[in-house]
């Protein structure tokens, strides 16, 4: 018997992760999993499935306009793009888990049909492989941000499996690419935020709340967002890891302040955990090769005894 599809007078991107788990339904077993299908049955639900931006006001999910040109322009040239990821639901429906950019792309040029990949495991499942995704980590370059905003949502929601249980720190951590500590340190925040009565972030601010709640914009923001349109403005998208490194020695060679900007960075992004949990492995690393030296020194002081007693004793 055919689930019943959410309340048809919500679109499908209003639809809430209970809305997906009452419609969605098992895959047969031994049933193909690459089909090619109807574009207007498969759906985007991207408060659900855009990890990179959970509150986007794209109902159509999209988060960058630039990918989606490019994606265009290579189905210009090919017969298909990579078939996308979805999850089945009732109606002979689908729901996007990963491809939300590619089924924009298919749209503009009014493609009919598109590839699919039907993914066969449970709601909690899909949200963990949209996180893990090859495409939303890699081709649109995840920055820490992103991925600590994805970490800090799922921490808010704590999604469940069907038996009921939460996600664990461990499973929320991996899906978003960030460490177990950082969500540990998030769920350390959300409950200081209830237990001094204050309002809980929408984003993450790195674990600090603004001391005036009924302000919008500081003059600090406002600076800073305006540094950030000129920057965009005079030098485009950061395309790669070496022009990422270029303009931080940029920015060392225009200001002796290079050390308060890093800082800044540091906070804006929500890195203090990573940096901590680097030198936590640095440090270990250190004490381990300074075992490792202090055990060969005493291996050597043993042998050079028992040399100079074997050459005392007549050897």
């Amino acid at each position: 018997m055919l689930k019943p599809l959410p309340d048809k007078a919500r679109k499908s991107h209003e639809w809430t992760e209970t809305d997906i788990e009452n419609s969605q339904i098992q895959w047969k077993k031994g049933s193909c999993t690459d089909l090619v299908v109807p574009l207007r049955k498969v759906l985007v639900c991207p408060k659900v499935f855009q990890v990179r931006d959970l509150h986007t006001k794209s109902k159509a999910g999209i988060t960058n306009g630039d990918h989606v040109t490019k994606l265009v322009e290579r189905l210009d040239k090919e017969t298909d793009l990579d078939p996308i990821l979805v999850l089945p639901i009732s109606a002979n429906r689908f729901v996007v888990v990963d491809g939300t950019h590619r089924r924009a792309a298919y749209a503009q040029r009014d493609r009919q049909t598109i590839p699919v990949r039907i993914f066969t495991g449970t709601l909690s499942e899909a949200r963990i492989a949209a996180g893990r995704s090859e495409n939303a980590k890699r081709k649109l370059e995840w920055t820490h941000q992103e991925k600590s905003q994805y970490l800090y949502q799922l921490i808010l929601e704590r999604p469940r499996h069907p038996n009921g249980k939460p996600w664990t720190h461990k499973e929320c951590a991996e899906a978003a690419d960030r460490s177990e500590r950082m969500a540990r340190h998030m769920e350390r925040f959300i409950r200081r935020c209830k237990d001094e009565g204050k309002p809980i972030p929408e984003k993450w601010t790195g674990g600090a709340w603004s001391s005036d709640e009924d302000e919008t914009e500081s003059a600090e923001e406002r600076l800073a967002r305006q540094f950030a349109e000129k920057l965009r403005a005079a030098l485009g998208p950061l395309t790669s890891p070496g022009k990422a490194r270029a303009l931080g020695i940029a920015l060392g060679q225009y200001t002796e302040r290079a050390d308060q900007v890093a800082l800044a960075l540091v906070e804006a992004g929500g890195l203090r955990d990573v940096i901590v949990e680097g030198v936590d492995e640095m440090i270990a690393e250190q004490a381990e090769e300074h075992a490792e030296a202090m055990q060969a020194q005493a291996a050597t002081r043993q042998y050079l005894s028992g040399l100079s007693a074997a050459v005392g004793a007549g050897f």
